[in-house]
């Protein structure tokens, strides 16, 4: 039973809060792009709220062509008049780099003469300005003070984000009564994060009596939205039963879908349940696929899991490639093949070129790969006069088991790894040096055959008597 998969993820409130403390947020006006000719009259004659309109649609690309210059150049004549709206979009483009080169400082500008009016997008992003520290000094205390006033006018972002510095004890003193009452008044306008957020504090217990049945309401009301972290908080709750039946098939379609966003947690708890086959067929591929991807985005937990299950794959000498299945082999080469290897189950395959391996003077590879196509052995041919080469760098990174090195004649070594052996040799009268990576798995489906032939071959001589 897959149980808590995320030890850390109960202790990650702020990064899934702080997400919206990050972000620029555009005023909202009400502008219609159907019908762009007018909107361009009435800008040409200095219409403000039309300039605003017509920057915006060309901002989003809707009823004109998208144009960054030309949304900058239209929110900067809005913006000149005073215009609040667009005194906070020019402050996002300037922030973003969008039309114009991106300056925080500049962004801080338009910002702060927006929010002076009482703007409560600019409030809040002034806010997330000083929060951190982006063109102007970090200020902590100046950051809740106007995250307050965006909040106090029902701005739900800010709401949020006031929220978190509460939990957190950033510019205010810790309080997670306050945390839960802001965050509600922002999840109760429907804001996705702050929906996770307070589903999570019903989680932990927080602020509130702890209560797994609204944790998990509020994780489906954000997950619904499509909010990543929502959606695999919500996976969680349905894998350990809490708040919800367990329902291991509905944790794994939740965790895909935040997967799918990005989410390394979910991509995590996916590699673990394709590990133990909970919920799904068990495919050890696919679970190292998805702790790679969690691993590459920083998750410890992932990158623990990586290491452990990659001693299952064949990763000879570094090559990277020993670490796929045959279809991803199939996408990045031409593969010719060169027949079935009774002993994997699977078919060989002669494969060219093998960019992934650090050597030069090679001249032919060959991958074997079990029934699952999941490749367990590798046969490289070398030019006759790399043995030694190759010999002295095996030599640095693998536990030598045997060596047959004579000045003349044929020459042997064979070296031990965690998942497997690689044998090296080089016959007398051939014409190249061959290099044989084996999994353990190969090894003991070899083993195993050939003992059992030696048993078929003794009862066959003797029932010939």
């Amino acid at each position: 039973m897959l149980k808590k998969i995320n030890d850390f993820v109960v202790k990650s409130l702020s990064f899934l809060a702080l997400l919206a403390i990050v972000s620029c947020n555009d005023s909202t006006t009400k502008s219609s792009c159907d019908n762009i000719p007018e909107l361009e009259k009435l800008s040409n004659q200095g219409e403000v709220v039309s300039q605003a309109n017509l920057a915006s649609c060309y901002y989003k690309g809707e009823g004109v062509a998208k144009d960054f210059d030309k949304a900058v150049l239209w929110y900067r004549k809005a913006a000149d008049q005073g215009y609040a709206d667009a005194q906070n979009s020019l402050g996002n483009r300037y922030y973003n780099g969008e039309g114009v080169d991106k300056d925080f400082t500049k962004a801080v500008l338009w910002y702060r003469k927006a929010a002076d009016q009482e703007n409560a997008d600019a409030q809040h992003n002034l806010g997330n300005r000083y929060y951190n520290g982006e063109g102007v000094a970090q200020d902590l205390s100046k950051a809740v003070l106007w995250h307050r006033k965006a909040a106090d006018q029902g701005n739900a972002t800010a709401q949020n984000s006031l929220a978190s510095c509460y939990y957190e004890g950033k510019g205010v003193a810790q309080d997670f009564t306050k945390a839960v009452l802001w965050h509600r008044k922002a999840a109760d306008q429907g804001y996705a994060a702050a929906q996770n957020n307070l589903g999570y504090l019903y989680y932990k217990g927080e602020g509130v009596a702890q209560d797994f049945t609204k944790a998990a309401k509020w994780h489906r009301k954000a997950a619904d939205q499509g909010n990543a972290s929502a959606q695999n908080n919500l996976g969680n709750r349905y894998s350990n039963g809490e708040g919800l039946a367990q329902d291991l098939s509905k944790a794994i379609l939740w965790y895909k879908k935040a997967a799918d966003q990005g989410n390394s947690f979910a991509q995590n708890s996916l590699g673990v349940q394709y590990a133990k086959g909970e919920g799904v067929t068990k495919d050890l591929f696919k679970a190292v696929q998805y702790f790679t991807k969690a691993a590459d985005q920083g998750n410890a937990a992932a990158q623990n899991n990586l290491k452990r299950k990659l001693l299952q794959f064949a990763s000879p000498f570094g090559c990277k490639i020993g670490i796929t299945t045959f279809e991803e082999v199939e996408k990045m080469y031409k593969l010719t093949q060169s027949g079935s290897n009774k002993w994997s189950g699977g078919m060989m395959y002669n494969i060219t070129p093998i960019t992934q391996v650090d050597f030069t003077g090679i001249n032919n590879i060959n991958l074997i790969f079990d029934d699952n196509k999941i490749i367990q052995g590798l046969i490289a041919k070398f030019d006759k006069n790399k043995f030694h080469d190759l010999f002295l760098f095996l030599e640095s990174k693998y536990n030598i088991v045997s060596k047959q090195i004579p000045y003349v004649g044929n020459k042997s070594a064979k070296f031990s790894m965690i998942n497997g052996t690689i044998e090296l040799e080089s016959m007398h009268l051939s014409g190249h040096t061959s290099l044989i990576f084996t999994t353990n798995k190969l090894d003991k489906s070899f083993k195993k055959g050939t003992q059992l032939e030696k048993t078929l071959k003794t009862q066959k001589e003797k029932s010939m008597l």
